[in-house]
């Protein structure tokens, strides 16, 4: 159970890094189509990772019966 828990927070906390690191580096100017990726990319994540966890404790709570 504290693998795929594990798997999740690491790739959650490399999303945090990614989306912050983004927006702090993103140039309105020469980089237009970025912004629409890192807003993407942010919305996407505050969907998947919630429901990844929701999906592993579903299942763990399937499979421990």
């Amino acid at each position: 159970m504290r693998l795929p828990y594990r798997i999740g927070s690491i790739l959650a906390m490399g999303w945090l890094i990614w989306m912050f690191y983004g927006y702090q580096h993103y140039d309105a100017v020469s980089e237009e189509y970025e912004l629409f990726m890192i807003i993407f990319l942010t919305a996407a994540g505050l969907f998947i990772f919630p429901a990844y966890f929701l999906v592993v404790y579903i299942c763990y709570a399937v499979f421990k019966r």
